[in-house]
């Protein structure tokens, strides 16, 4: 996934991006920062994509910063900011997705993008934090089955197979009436 969001984001810059891109490590030091400056950063006007900002930010989000926060990114008019804020939401561990759902509607509004790594990204978050009760936003997703770009396509079945799965929560297993009849049919 990092390999997308270093390949999207950083798309615009010159030559020496790939000299610089060889020198992101993991073990990096943290940029000092804090977490509004970084979304300062994020939602300036001539923001074209820092790759190391993202994960800084991310790291943010893992260490308690509001998910709320996440709003303006999603929001942003630049498509820069959308695919960082796209890959902040797809990224965002399991145990705090769920608490995504201050958020979902903007995350559906990435759905509609003419960016695919940020439909993708948009499909991906989804996952994570919908429930049932969220019907509209669900059907946007499937709607994506006719998208133009293949991995957009593969994105949402993987979204079914998972969701019919219950991997994510018993928010998604079947009722009990609707397991016993399942069960009860012989082929």
């Amino acid at each position: 996934m990092r390999r997308h969001l270093l390949r999207f984001l950083d798309a615009g810059r010159t030559p020496s991006y790939q000299s610089r891109r060889s020198t992101l490590r993991v073990d990096a030091p943290p940029i000092p920062m804090t977490p509004q400056d970084m979304m300062s950063k994020l939602l300036e006007p001539g923001y074209e994509g820092d790759s190391e900002l993202t994960f800084a930010l991310q790291s943010e989000f893992h260490k308690g910063f509001p998910l709320e926060n996440l709003r303006p990114l999603l929001m942003s008019g630049n498509l820069h900011t959308q695919a960082a804020a796209a890959f902040l939401v797809a990224e965002i561990s399991p145990r705090l997705s769920f608490n995504m759902n201050c958020v979902v509607a903007e995350i559906a509004d990435l759905l509609d993008s003419k960016i695919a790594g940020i439909r993708f990204d948009a499909i991906e978050a989804l996952l994570g934090c919908t429930t049932p009760a969220d019907g509209a936003i669900l059907g946007g997703v499937m709607l994506r089955l006719d998208d133009e770009h293949a991995g957009v396509r593969w994105r949402v079945t993987q979204f079914i197979a998972l969701r019919n799965a219950g991997s994510y929560g018993s928010r998604w297993k079947m009722p009990p009436r609707c397991a016993r009849n399942r069960r009860s049919r012989s082929f």
